[in-house]
């Protein structure tokens, strides 16, 4: 974990610490006598990544990307949202922009002046390589691809959550997951005109962005299984753990109709195919060749 400072200049390295310093700012025993600015609720802020990956090694299960949340946007409501948080709350419309000239935008994405310009306006460091935007997105290839595709799929029905990184970024891994899905005999389909899940707005602290976001995808899936075409409960597969937390626990936290109902049809990807190939090996048959793998499990996986 990363650590939190305390007012004493103590570094700790826990969740318990972080949750301490912010009780300190909103009882005001913190330097300074402004409860949402301070030097120490800085430093524990900013030293969270929102991963959720403590809440679980808590003894008191502190939901610190939670309490970080419902800061910042106290602190938005009152001072006014950065530039910095209201470019990164809409990553999906930056893929967007991106997809439509990634041979042009790329290459200044890698362009050193430029990182270091946006380095010191919007203090994202310029030794981090950002992600590329791809040639062809996601979701406009399995247009082509479901179009191409007639195979008998005998188990039904399935949802594929594209999010904003298999879109817009790496989709070999969003044609990869619709390939093992088809070869278990499902049909895959995608939410039509779904919206960014709203992590990149949670984790900043922009919660109106959020809880727009969670209020549109929640009434879009729930309305699948709503409608005249009702097929049961549809799975929700996810491939990103962000997302999927974001359905099944901080939609909830928002307070969004209907969030439970739809909570219950999700599942990550892995997890839904380990379970159904638990209950049927044969359903899948790999080529068998030695490999050495290494794993690097999701925060918000754990």
């Amino acid at each position: 974990m990363c650590p939190t400072f305390l007012a004493t200049g103590e570094e700790v390295m826990s969740t318990r610490g972080r949750a301490n310093i912010i009780r300190a700012a909103l009882e005001l025993r913190v330097n300074g006598h402004d409860p949402l600015r301070s030097a120490e609720l800085d430093a524990a802020l900013s030293n969270c990544l929102s991963c959720k990956g403590c809440t679980p090694e808590c003894p008191s299960n502190v939901n610190l990307a939670l309490l970080k949340a419902e800061l910042m946007y106290a602190r938005h409501r009152r001072d006014g949202l950065p530039l910095r948080e209201r470019i990164v709350s809409n990553v999906d419309l930056l893929g967007r922009i991106g997809c439509m000239i990634p041979s042009a935008i790329n290459p200044i994405l890698d362009f050193q002046p430029m990182r270091a310009v946006m380095e010191k306006t919007l203090g994202l460091s310029a030794q981090r390589s950002l992600p590329h935007y791809t040639s062809e997105r996601f979701d406009r290839w399995f247009a082509r691809h479901a179009q191409k595709n007639g195979a008998h799929h005998a188990r039904g029905k399935v949802i594929l959550w594209d999010d904003t990184f298999v879109r817009y970024h790496e989709p070999d891994i969003g044609m990869a997951a619709v390939k093992v899905l088809e070869a278990l005999g499902f049909e895959v389909t995608l939410a039509k005109n779904r919206r960014c899940c709203g992590r990149p707005a949670f984790s900043q602290g922009n919660l109106d962005v959020a809880a727009r976001a969670g209020k549109y995808n929640i009434d879009l899936l729930h309305e699948v299984n709503a409608g005249p075409a009702r097929t049961g409960s549809t799975p929700i597969l996810f491939l990103e753990p962000s997302c999927y937390s974001m359905f099944v626990e901080d939609y909830r936290e928002l307070k969004i109709d209907n969030a439970e109902n739809v909570a219950k049809r999700c599942f990550l990807f892995e997890k839904f195919v380990d379970d159904l190939l638990a209950q049927e090996p044969d359903a899948l048959r790999f080529n068998t060749q030695p490999a050495t793998v290494a794993i690097h499990a999701h925060c918000h996986a754990k």
